[in-house]
């Protein structure tokens, strides 16, 4: 839950109708889908996939995300392909696949190994290669490390935007 959060985007009038989709996409992908709607040429380094909007069509044809993240004091990755999704804590290397079509809330996933399992988690490898590839340029101001806030800090920002009463 982390992680997973809708998209609104609104199209020009007159471009397309209003529709849902339900395909997952990251965020690397709405700059190249921007600049492909606007008819501009992707710039160098950009990196990403169309998303299905207006005339631009994915080039891929399966849901694929991949991200990292820092949770209660835990380093996370995680891939989402299709409907699964694999959490890798990256301290103590366990892994655990959830069906996101069974199981949506990731309540009950499983760690036993299994080729699903294998798969994903070849591929999350390639995809941390691949980012590793690529660092951030020296100077921004990103924190390395932080503490996770407090519970009532979340809840006070949660409540301030509107997620919870």
């Amino acid at each position: 839950e982390m992680v997973r959060v809708p998209l609104l985007v609104r199209m020009p009038r007159g471009m397309e109708r209003p529709r849902q989709e339900d395909r997952v996409v990251q965020q690397v992908d709405i700059l190249p889908t921007l600049l492909a709607l606007s008819g501009l040429p992707p710039q160098g380094g950009v990196d990403g996939d169309l998303l299905p909007l207006g005339s631009v069509k994915p080039r891929r044809d399966e849901g694929l995300a991949f991200g990292s993240t820092r949770f209660r004091n835990r380093d996370l990755a995680f891939l989402v392909q299709g409907q699964h999704k694999l959490i890798v804590d990256m301290r103590t290397k366990v892994s655990t696949l959830y069906d996101l079509e069974e199981d949506p809330g990731e309540l009950n996933g499983s760690t036993a190994p299994s080729m699903l399992m294998d798969e994903m988690t070849v591929q999350m490898g390639r995809l941390i290669k691949k980012a590793e590839a690529h660092p951030l340029p020296s100077g921004l101001p990103i924190p390395r490390t932080r503490k996770d806030p407090s519970p009532e800090k979340i809840k006070k920002q949660l409540e301030s935007l509107g997620y919870i009463q």
